[in-house]
């Protein structure tokens, strides 16, 4: 039987917080693929949390280098891996933090694999943001509200923009990519709420806040978010 490769979104962090669909076919997976950025890999931990065997992992390895070309090289490399696998009539799966279709290596991957006529099926997650709202009471979006989500190389003055149309809620993902931006926002505007996470669904390392000064005072590691509710 040929199986189609399956893309399994993990969620923001929590074991517990993966769909029902996707741990039955990680359970059911000969292999897993799953990133890894040096030594550390966030999915690992989940995986290892949801006591996956071991024998059936494998890492990838994803740069952390703005140089895009090394980054896409990395993709070729595990869809070439992937593709291996999958002619050897492997179940195969490759994992992604979140949903893998919100910024995620994952969807990259999917289309070197489609390209190459290989059947990929994806299973979606709850994304960081989501997750995020939900520790902090935010009502993301309501009635007629619009919600924005955009990534961490947005400036100061775009962020003023986007709320001086007083339109939207906004998300801003990877927050560490923007981290001057955003406190140079928060000293100019101390008066705009603004919600402020560190590694959400991490146990010993989740971090919220609210409160501008101590906002400013932290350094923002790559897993931090920021929600800017629309302002009235």
């Amino acid at each position: 039987m040929t199986y189609p490769v399956n893309m399994v979104s993990l969620g923001p962090g929590e074991a517990g917080l993966i769909t029902w669909k996707g741990l039955q076919l990680l359970q059911a997976a000969d292999k897993i693929f799953y990133p890894a950025t040096g030594s550390q890999s966030r999915a690992l931990d989940i995986l290892t949390d949801l006591q996956i065997p071991l024998s059936r992992l494998q890492a990838f390895r994803v740069p952390m280098s703005k140089a895009r070309s090394e980054t896409h090289a990395a993709y070729r490399r595990v869809a070439e891996e992937v593709k291996e696998a999958y002619n050897e009539g492997l179940h195969i799966a490759l994992v992604a933090e979140g949903d893998a279709n919100l910024y995620s290596s994952s969807h990259y991957i999917s289309e070197l694999l489609a390209s190459e006529r290989i059947p990929v099926e994806t299973v979606p997650g709850i994304p960081a943001f989501i997750a995020c709202g939900a520790l902090a009471h935010v009502h993301l979006a309501k009635q007629e509200e619009e919600l924005h989500i955009v990534p961490g190389t947005i400036t100061g003055a775009e962020i003023e923009r986007r709320l001086s149309e007083k339109r939207a809620n906004l998300v801003i993902m990877k927050a560490s990519q923007c981290e001057a931006s955003i406190k140079e926002f928060i000293a100019k505007h101390p008066d705009i709420l603004l919600h402020y996470f560190e590694n959400t669904g991490i146990a010993g390392k989740e971090f919220y806040s609210h409160h501008p000064e101590e906002i400013r005072a932290r350094s923002f590691p790559y897993f931090s978010l920021i929600i800017i509710p629309k302002q009235i």
